[in-house]
C-alpha cells in the first residue's frame, strides 16, 4: 500500500464529513476543555442516513446540534459562496448557537493548510 501524501490527506480529509471533524473541528467538552470533535454513534448514523428534509425527534444532549453546526461549517468551506441558516426559539439561543459555530471556525488551521476559505 502506498502511503498517501500530504496534499492528498488533506484532500481525503476534505471529502469525508467524519474526518473532517475528527481532524478539523474543536470543540469544548463538559470539563471545559477544547478537544477535537469525534462523532458519537447517534450523530454518525444520522450523517450517514440523512437525506434532503429530516426531522429529529431526539432527547437533549445527544449532540446534534453541535453536529449539525460541523455539518453546516464543512459545507461552507466546500462549497462557498452559499448560505446556511440558524434556527432556534429564543435569541438567546441562537446566539449560543453562533457562538459554538463562531468557534469551530476560529479554530480552524487557517494558517497551516490553504483549503479554507
Amino acid at each position: 500500500m502506498v502511503a498517501l501524501t500530504k496534499p492528498q490527506k488533506i484532500k481525503k480529509i476534505m471529502v469525508f464529513f467524519d474526518l473532517f471533524c475528527k481532524n478539523f473541528i474543536k470543540i469544548v467538552n463538559n470539563d471545559g476543555e477544547i478537544v477535537p470533535f469525534l462523532l458519537n454513534d447517534q450523530q454518525q448514523y444520522y450523517i450517514d442516513n440523512a437525506g434532503e428534509y429530516n426531522l429529529i425527534l431526539k432527547p437533549r444532549q445527544l449532540g446534534f446540534t453541535t453536529a449539525s453546526l460541523a455539518y453546516c461549517l464543512w459545507m461552507a468551506v466546500n462549497n462557498p459562496n452559499t448560505n446556511y441558516l440558524i434556527v432556534s426559539y429564543k435569541g438567546d439561543s441562537t446566539k449560543e448557537l453562533f457562538a459554538k459555530l463562531k468557534r469551530m471556525n476560529d479554530h480552524l488551521p487557517r494558517t497551516k493548510y490553504d483549503v479554507f476559505p
